[in-house]
């Protein structure tokens, strides 16, 4: 009498059983697999069951074969290694779309990484859409724990309510504008504090007095307390009219020719850029008012490094280095996974292109403030 063919859940179960012992442990890393004699006694399946189990656990690369020296797991399985890295942009020319800081974060997060003995998946355009193919494949890499963790290059707010921040238990961290994103979601942010503050007390110690501003719509409203209080205890001075905020960049050449144009009776000895995808359009605007820098006017430009400096004219670059906040962003998502609490997230100062000559004393291991 034949034999009755096998319920096909019993070859999801036993995936998902292997699975999840392999992921809590009872089958250590670089250890050996029960035997398939043993496997086959226990979980009353048939061998060729156990066979697509184990091939779908090779291929998620989980464990690997010996033949018939046995099964096991490897030595750096995805649950403890692989990092899903996520945008919500896909890469683009256009600098309003996809920054400089998203582009060195996406080029420079694999090969570090790989220096750490962890994996990063690059995936892009993930924005909630569930139509998105690479949203799904992300969904069930999450809910089938083949990811130790999710790193966000931007803030997941388009992504509240979905699998990725609400329902599997794994550490998450956004590189982003601010902390506390989201309650699951602890943040590596650039403390635009220390920038102003740094900027204003080089204006301060070169003699400056005067400054203008080139900023992002929002950057008073956050910081507008910070840079008020910097200028009163360094004796500088700015104007409404010396505050210029824009968004396409290509209103920054202009903005900076009228700002800083000889025929204005009363201009800005020190300039302030606030945004390194504006820096191109403010050298265009500088050489056409006809003002030498640093001379005339002392000039501090926003920076990622390790973006390389193209500009003609000697400005002061300052900002952050990009790989300091992918190995801030790598540390707390093990300290998550190591303690199961979210944290309070880090800020990162601001620092001069000089002083990223010792990276390792720009930015200490473990600095938070």
């Amino acid at each position: 009498m034949a034999k009755a063919p096998e319920n096909p859940n019993r070859g999801r179960e036993t995936l998902g059983l292997l699975r999840r012992r392999i992921v809590t442990g009872q089958f250590a890393p670089g250890k050996q697999l029960p035997t398939r004699r043993q496997l086959l006694k226990e979980l009353q399946v048939s061998p060729v069951t156990l066979q697509r189990a184990l091939d779908r656990l090779a291929q998620e690369g989980f464990v690997y074969s010996k033949g018939r020296g046995g099964t096991y797991v490897i030595e750096n399985p995805p649950h403890l290694t692989r990092i899903a890295f996520i945008f919500s942009q896909v890469p683009s020319n256009d600098i309003s779309q996809w920054s400089v800081f998203n582009r060195l974060l996406s080029v420079e997060a694999p090969g570090l990484a790989d220096r750490r003995n962890r994996k990063i998946s690059l995936y892009y355009g993930i924005d909630g859409h569930a139509d998105n193919e690479d949203y799904q494949a992300l969904v069930r890499d999450v809910q089938n724990r083949r990811l130790s963790g999710l790193l966000f290059g931007n803030s997941p707010w388009l992504l509240r309510g979905t699998p990725l921040l609400e329902e599997a238990k794994i550490p998450r961290v956004a590189i982003t504008g601010k902390l506390n994103v989201h309650p699951t979601v602890e943040s590596v942010a650039p403390n635009w504090d220390s920038f102003f503050e740094r900027a204003l007390e080089h204006f301060a110690a070169r003699g400056r007095k005067r400054v203008g501003m080139i900023l992002k719509s929002n950057m008073l409203e956050d910081w507008g307390a910070t840079i008020e209080r910097k200028m009163a205890e360094l004796g500088l001075t700015t104007k409404p009219y010396w505050q210029q905020f824009l968004g396409p960049p290509m209103g920054v050449r202009n903005c900076l020719h009228l700002l800083l144009n000889p025929s204005q009776t009363e201009r800005p000895d020190a300039v302030l850029i606030a945004d390194d995808g504006w820096n191109e359009h403010a050298v265009a605007g500088i050489v056409a008012a006809g003002v030498r820098i640093p001379e005339e006017v002392e000039v501090v430009a926003h920076a990622n490094f390790p973006a390389p400096a193209t500009l003609v004219l000697p400005f002061r670059r300052l900002g952050w280095e990009t790989q300091a906040f992918l190995n801030q962003g790598l540390d707390l998502l093990d300290q998550q996974r190591e303690t199961g609490q979210v944290g309070p997230g880090v800020r990162l100062p601001a620092i001069f292109e000089d002083e990223i000559q010792n990276p390792a004393a720009a930015y200490p291991a473990g600095y938070s403030e």
